[in-house]
């Protein structure tokens, strides 16, 4: 949830009109504090919030005075001002009254200043000073006259090609002097990238940077933190790398070009899964015009895993100078792991009618097995694969399980605890897999084709997720029948994972073997 870039108008103690930077206002009279909702135009997550005190113009803070308040960031509110000793303009970013008592909260400040004056060059927004004075804790920081990429998009009406591609090379030019002193940023979006008068792109807010050797907190857990319209799904499992930044660059560009972030949803949870699961749509299936060059930087960037991404920052900004001088360049022609593809308009129809027909075998059956049986024979069929598995999350005995159908007899059921065989490293690590030789993996239970008469060859093993990105099961695709699996394969397949998991969340048959459940299921 994200209220940084929000401007709320109050009548008495209040909101009533809230206005979103995109411009959109909403009444919200009546409205509780602490509610929030996705904007419907720039899709950001908006949360009510109670008016707070602000800095009086020409308050005095050591070397430092107050001018105008300028923005919102995550952890404080930012006013322009000046440096009395040098005369020159300033950013000030003062923690939030109501936190500061918050120890965490200002050792996250701190540490947000202290990360980013480690790192001095032209496109990384520079620090001055972090102190407390009249009780105030704040941050002096270098003063961008003007606006963020954000508002560019909004305001200008949209980005072009030409420009999209400049201010990713040089937020990949700071990002790469970060990344040589391995600093994460963890939050790049549009918000956070700021274009001077002269054209000069500033990445700001290093509120959630990190030093990769810090990554573990003191007590072994991970934080998942960062904004989920651009989150990769390493870091929303709390596993950052360098990585996560050309992800988050990746999908800051297609917003940039297509004018909406790769997912939208109305809860930040429902994003985030997306992320994990889900692909988004070409951008020249919105905009036709844009190049075939930069979707397919954007792609790749943007791929699910970091190993079919850019090895670093620096390939990244190599790729982008190529592409400024030929845009009709061919990324890496040849592979296959883009996750966007570009399909024509029959084979977008055929894969909403297999989304349909598996919705039609969920909401047709009363009985969980039935149903689970036309689920994966309809994904069978689908994916046009020889048999199809779907486990279900056990919480209470840490594992999943499933009722094989072909070639066993009905009563026999397969418990995998989680991290083991695929299907449980899978559930576990709630990351897909594609194997296109299940034999040499070492992992596979060779037992199970034995006993059951079939023998595997290749598979797509996928986590189902539920809106708040807990885990539900497991769908697990073998032996495809003209070759082995594709990335292709793999967006169809997150398609019809999303619909079966909004069905089992939302329906009494998902906890049948669960003891509590025992009662419900007879009713």
């Amino acid at each position: 949830m994200s209220d940084h870039e929000l401007d709320t108008f109050v009548a008495g103690d209040r909101p009533l009109i809230f206005r979103c930077e995109c411009g959109n206002e909403f009444n919200v009279t009546g409205y509780p504090v602490g509610y929030s909702f996705a904007c419907p135009r720039c899709h950001t997550f908006c949360k009510i919030t109670e008016k707070e005190s602000e800095l009086s113009r020409g308050m005095v803070l050591g070397d430092f005075v107050a001018e105008e308040k300028i923005g919102l960031g995550g952890m404080g509110v930012v006013y322009s001002g000046r440096q009395l000793s040098l005369d020159r303009p300033v950013a000030l970013k003062v923690l939030r009254p109501n936190a500061t008592h918050n120890e965490d909260f200002i050792r996250r400040l701190s540490h947000e200043a202290r990360t980013a004056a480690q790192i001095i060059h032209n496109n990384i927004v520079q620090i001055y000073y972090v102190g407390r004075e009249k009780n105030v804790f704040f941050i002096a920081m270098e003063y961008v006259d003007g606006r963020s990429v954000r508002e560019r998009m909004y305001e200008d009406k949209g980005i072009s090609e030409s420009e999209a591609m400049d201010i990713i090379l040089q937020a990949s030019e700071g990002l790469k002097k970060a990344h040589t002193q391995n600093i994460l940023h963890r939050d790049i979006k549009p918000g956070n990238l700021l274009v001077n008068k002269h054209g000069e792109v500033k990445v700001a807010d290093f509120g959630l940077a990190l030093v990769l050797h810090e990554v573990r907190m003191e007590d072994g857990e991970r934080k998942v933190e960062g904004s989920p319209h651009y989150m990769s799904p390493e870091a929303l499992r709390g596993e950052p790398n360098f990585s996560s930044d050309i992800y988050a660059l990746g999908a800051t560009c297609y917003h940039m070009v297509t004018s909406k972030p790769p997912f939208t949803g109305n809860l930040p949870a429902a994003v985030m899964a997306k992320h994990v699961t889900d692909y988004p749509r070409s951008p020249r299936e919105m905009d036709p015009s844009l190049s075939k060059g930069l979707c397919q930087l954007i792609q790749k960037m943007m791929a699910k895993r970091p190993e079919d991404r850019f090895a670093s920052i620096e390939e990244v900004i190599q790729e982008l100078r190529l592409l400024k001088e030929d845009k009709t360049r061919i990324i890496d022609k040849g592979r296959a792991h883009w996750f966007i593809e570009e399909r024509d308009d029959a084979s977008r129809f055929q894969e909403m009618m297999t989304v349909v027909e598996v919705n039609k075998a969920i909401t047709r059956e009363k009985n969980l097995d039935q149903m689970l049986l036309r689920i994966v024979h309809e994904i069978s069929l689908a994916m046009n694969a020889e048999r199809s598995s779907l486990y279900l999350y056990d919480p209470h005995k840490g594992e999943i399980w499933a009722k094989v159908a072909e070639g066993i007899e009905s009563d026999r059921v397969i418990h995998l605890p989680l991290g083991k065989g695929i299907a449980g490293t899978v559930a576990q690590s709630l990351k897909t897999e594609v194997i296109n030789d299940v034999y040499g993996d070492p992992r596979f239970n060779r037992e199970v084709d034995g006993w059951s008469g079939f023998r595997t060859r290749n598979m797509i093993c996928m986590p189902i997720l539920g809106t708040q990105l807990e885990l539900l099961g497991v769908i697990q695709v073998l032996n495809k029948e003209n070759g082995p699996f594709s990335h292709r394969d793999e967006s169809l397949l997150s398609a019809l994972a999303a619909n079966v998991g909004l069905a089992l969340e939302n329906t009494k048959y998902f906890c049948i073997r669960r003891p509590e459940c025992e009662e419900l299921s007879k009713a």
